[in-house]
């Protein structure tokens, strides 16, 4: 006889929809965060552009910065890829 412990190994739990509201609160957090949004219009007023393309660190030339954030995306990417295409 199977105790009440073992639904939690039980195929059929772990492949259960998520329940309704969480994902009506994942709807409503992405409308908010898509409402404050800065439109293009808007962001070109802040100098958002500046601040992605200028370095904190002025000992840092402009190719090294870049060379760091493309290395942190391509071990974002790799992982991603790793866990996706090589999953136990």
């Amino acid at each position: 006889m199977r105790d009440k412990n073992d639904i939690l190994f039980d195929a059929d739990a772990r492949a259960a929809a998520p329940p309704i509201h969480s994902i009506a609160l994942i709807i409503f957090v992405l409308f908010l965060c898509l409402m404050y949004f800065p439109s293009p219009s808007s962001s070109m007023d802040t100098k958002l552009f500046d601040a992605f393309t200028s370095s904190p660190y002025k000992v840092v030339s402009m190719n090294v910065l870049a060379a760091v954030r493309l290395s942190f995306a391509l071990i974002g990417l790799g992982t991603t890829l790793a866990v996706v295409c090589f999953r136990t």
